[in-house]
């Protein structure tokens, strides 16, 4: 994947030395967006449409790593079309797997950034041994 599919880069450099190139730049990507919906308007969608519409709406989401499962997979294609139509600009990455996807979620969450991951329950089992990392 090339550093222009996933946003504006940066190279990071951490107290121990390790350098880091094409980190994505969250903080110039947060100045970036703009919520797209400024109105209410009643909408009739399955659960998937309205979680993508939602996010766009109100949780103003800036990074969607997933790695589509049934019955997920919804999700991350309503928001792959919206921004083909241009409706937003959340970084969509993909994960190798749900664990994958559950650790970008962590480093982006990390790192200031408003990320939003769908998965299923069998996505959720698969996701499980990240998640007593992530909560502390």
């Amino acid at each position: 994947m090339s550093a222009s599919t996933l946003g504006p880069t940066v190279r990071v450099s951490t107290a121990s030395g390790e350098r880091y190139d094409g980190i994505i730049d969250l903080a110039r990507v947060k100045a970036a967006h703009v919520p797209f919906y400024s109105t209410r308007e009643p909408v009739t969608a399955d659960g998937n449409t309205a979680a993508a519409l939602a996010t766009l709406q109100m949780w103003r989401a800036i990074l969607y790593p997933g790695f589509p499962i049934t019955p997920s997979t919804e999700v991350a294609e309503n928001l792959a079309k919206m921004r083909a139509e241009g409706e937003h600009e959340i970084v969509m990455v993909a994960g190798d797997g749900e664990h994958g996807a559950a650790g970008i979620c962590y480093g982006a969450a990390l790192g200031g950034g408003r990320v939003l991951n769908a998965t299923s329950s069998q996505g959720l089992l698969y996701a499980l041994e990240q998640l007593p990392v992530q909560a502390g």
